[in-house]
């Protein structure tokens, strides 16, 4: 129907329903002049209807008359009407089961008209509220509504329960639907997550209250029809929809919410079985399920755990898909993407074959492998080991599996996007990665594109990103030439029309971290005009894309943090004010993150100047001070509180080695206090160390370098998350024999720290060369080494060199 007709319609309806309204008040006021006549029970029931069915249209459109102004209006009739209402029921010559079926139906109209009331407070579908603070509003007054039917009921009078019924599973399903509504992705900002942070109670949270709320009622009725399956998934959309919440995040450990989701679709099916949910349509239980995987596919760095329990979850799922006999809970196509996504993710060893063996289940639910399966599965190949791909062989042998399929039987085609993964996949192997591999695969997708025409093996924007990727890893001049190559191409292309897309943002960036990696003389100067070649073709084009965000500026900063051109700390400093003054002018691209920060850290780690640690360690308060403030992006990491210990070492203040030992404090008080993300490490520990190191000169420097010494000595011994390897040690030998000059104070301390490194395992040739230099007359005494100084490998016990993370002599 005719939008505009729909709605004349409707107000058509709302008039006739305000004309009635005006006849009853008339009527009210002749009655009290005597002149009024009773009403039936039937023209009773026909008000009632009147208002619900009024209710279900202005929940739907705009009208003159809103949900809640209806819903008032039918409240005050009932309310002032009861008595008549309750005459006309005993005055009914009607029979006792017409009767009876004309009160149950006006309870059912009273009960439309509330759970339309608390519907018309979210939007229609493909609708959406303008922000959180809107969404919440609704919720509220949705609240409202259910709270005050629920005290209607209580007031009223037993007799009149079909006047006043008590919210039922319709009306715990709306306000459950409203309350989840403001935990959308899109309403997530740094201004909502602070609103978000002062609720009482998270809207996801009383999702659950509201479900358990209504099993107890449910339980307590013994004809009472069973609780829709539909409700127990709009649940765990909410509980899917945290993960998008970092203030929520901040509060809640991401397993409580996993264990959470967990037990609530354990619930759903275990009142399955008993005949008390049921599950109305065919995919609500699949929905239910794929709302749990999805939440299990956004944790990044769960590891072999979070993908243990997404194939848990899948033999629950195939289990109940069978206990129904293929009714109920069938894994589908999105199911197994998700699956295998979470998989990935894990990064974990074993990643790759568990992935194949849910691929090979695939077939025994009916689905065919997708692009996106082929996907997950090649990801998972490339994931593993996370920061270094073992064998991106493996996934170029997928590659060619699928490009043998499509050629036998027409199957998934090798699109882009599967050439991308491999290409990706390459690019982070740090003993794989090519610059003719790479090519190789990239125009061989140009040369199929070329052939046929076809738009699924159409090189894109992604592509090229991905190969400048895999090019700006390789680490000398020619990958460099070879990426502004590629760019130069990349334009040229789509200005003459050959391509749909040019380079956007994100490929620039790539050519800036190629910069960064080359470390060419000029890298400042070049990283400079790119950025200002990227701002003259977005305005060119007209092309907000191509303009800088703040992976730009970061990788920009990255390239000064490397430079060794002399004003590069001062050229960083420009163009991160420029950063924050154009987010404070409402430029949201260029707002800095926690990396933005610790990339200005590293500029000023790697500067130099006598104030580097001052400066860095400002950055690092001001990261703090924002992100206690609600700005959840600037949260501070091991990375960030690294780099600041780095900064301190590099100077010559005498406070130095106190200043590290001092971060490492606050580190370890907030890590002890729930913040995972500042876990101290063996980095951070050896970086403490490396500060008393270059704690050289004045007697002051050396005592307070020592104290930490011996602090971090007594440390290594009390907390487990810091494992000393063979770096750990020598920097300690080489820090006592830089702090301590008196021999009788260093050889002791030399000897124990000695003696723990052969206890650890961690002995290898740099340990000993250190040892050599540190103290000499220890190492001669050791039972494998000559008179010469020479040693013989072959005597020193095994289980003294049992844990070096590389075996062999270095």
């Amino acid at each position: 129907m005719n939008g505009a007709l729909e709605r004349e319609l409707a107000n058509g309806a709302l008039n006739a329903l305000k004309q009635m309204k005006l006849l009853m008040d008339e009527e009210k006021k002749s009655k009290k002049e005597g002149e009024g006549n009773q009403r039936s029970l039937e023209q009773w029931n026909c008000v009632i209807r009147a208002y619900s069915d009024a209710l279900a249209i202005a929940s739907r459109l705009d009208t003159k008359c809103t949900p809640e102004q209806l819903l008032q209006e039918m409240e005050a009739i009932i309310s002032s009407n009861t008595a008549n209402i309750t005459d006309s029921f005993e005055d009914s010559d009607l029979d006792d089961s017409i009767t009876q079926c004309t009160i149950d139906e006006m309870q059912r109209n009273v009960e439309h008209a509330y759970t339309n009331a608390i519907l018309s407070q979210i939007p229609s579908n493909n609708e959406y509220f303008a922000d959180f603070n809107v969404a919440m509003g609704n919720a509220m007054n949705s609240d409202d509504i259910f709270q005050r039917m629920k005290q209607r009921s209580l007031e009223a009078h037993p007799g009149t329960a079909y006047l006043f019924p008590h919210p039922t599973q319709h009306q715990y399903a709306a306000l459950i639907r409203c309350v989840s509504e403001c935990l959308r992705n899109r309403y997530s900002t740094s201004e909502s997550n602070r609103a978000m942070a002062q609720i009482g109670e998270f809207p996801h949270v009383k999702a659950s209250r509201l479900l358990n709320e209504l099993e107890q009622i449910q339980s307590a009725k013994s004809d009472s029809l069973p609780i829709d399956g539909s409700i127990y998934s709009k649940v765990l959309w909410a509980w899917c929809q945290t993960v998008n919440w970092e203030s929520i995040s901040r509060q809640q450990k991401y397993y409580i919410a996993a264990n959470s989701m967990r037990d609530i679709l354990r619930k759903a099916m275990d009142g399955y079985e008993r005949g008390f949910v049921s599950f109305s349509q065919r995919g609500d239980g699949t929905k239910m399920f794929n709302f749990a995987f999805r939440f299990l596919s956004k944790n990044t760095s769960g590891g072999k755990n979070t993908a243990g329990r997404s194939i848990e979850l899948l033999n629950e799922m195939e289990h109940w898909y069978n206990q129904s006999e293929g009714t109920l809970a069938k894994p589908d196509g999105f199911t197994f993407s998700l699956i295998l996504k979470t998989i990935s993710n894990s990064g974990d060893i074993s990643s790759a074959s568990t992935a194949e063996s849910v691929m090979a289940r695939m077939d025994s639910f009916g689905i065919v492998p997708s692009e996106k399966h082929y996907l997950g599965l090649m990801r998972s190949y490339s994931r593993i080991g996370r920061n270094d791909v073992l064998d991106p062989h493996k996934t170029e042998a997928i590659l060619h599996q699928v490009k043998k399929r499509h050629r036998e039987n027409g199957s998934v085609k090798p699109t882009t996007a599967l050439y991308s993964a491999c290409i990706s996949a390459y690019a982070g192997s740090a003993s794989h990665n090519n610059m003719s591999k790479v090519m190789e695969l990239h125009n061989e997708l140009s040369d199929l594109y070329a052939t046929t025409n076809d738009p699924a093996f159409k090189p894109d924007s992604k592509l090229y990103s991905i190969v400048l990727d895999a090019i700006a890893k390789v680490k000398d001049s020619s990958a460099l030439s070879k990426a502004f190559q590629l760019l130069d191409e990349m334009e040229k292309r789509f200005d003459a029309g050959v391509i749909d897309e040019g380079p956007n943002r994100y490929a620039y960036s790539n050519v800036l971290h190629s910069i960064s990696q080359s470390r060419v003389p000029n890298s400042a100067t070049l990283a400079e005009e790119l950025v200002h070649r990227m701002e003259s073709r977005a305005t060119e084009l007209e092309d907000d894309s191509i303009l800088p965000d703040k992976v730009t500026y970061t990788t920009l900063l990255q390239v000064f943090s490397r430079s060794s051109q002399p004003d590069a700390i001062e050229r960083a400093e420009r163009w991160f004010q420029r950063m924050e003054q154009q987010y404070e002018g409402g430029d949201i691209r260029a707002k800095p993150n926690k990396i933005t920060y610790t990339a200005m850290i590293n500029c000023w780690w790697h500067s130099g100047r006598p104030n580097a640690g001052e400066k860095a360690e400002q950055l690092l308060q001001r990261m703090e001070k924002q992100y206690e403030e609600g700005e959840f992006d600037l949260k501070p990491d091991s990375f960030a509180y690294g780099s600041v210990i780095n900064a301190w070492c590099r100077t010559k203040s005498d406070d130095k080695a106190i200043r590290a030992w001092e971060l490492y404090l606050r580190m370890k008080t907030q890590y002890a206090g729930g913040n995972m993300e500042l876990k101290p490490n063996n980095i951070i520990f050896t970086s403490i160390i490396n500060t008393c190191v270059h704690s050289r000169g004045k007697e002051s420097a050396r005592q307070k370098a020592l104290k930490v010494l011996v602090e971090c000595m007594s440390e290594m011994k009390t907390v487990d998350y810091i494992s000393p390897t063979t770096v750990t040690y020598r920097t300690l030998l080489s820090a006592v024999g830089n702090v301590v000059e008196n021999e009788a104070k260093r050889r002791p301390l030399s000897a124990t720290i000695f003696q723990r490194c052969c206890r650890d395992g961690q002995l290898d040739k740099t340990v000993l060369e250190t040892l050599q230099r540190v103290q000499p007359e220890l190492y001669l005494k050791l039972p494998f080494v000559n008179e010469r100084g020479s040693v013989r490998e072959g005597d020193i016990p095994s289980n003294w060199t049992c844990n070096v993370a590389k075996k062999g002599w270095r």
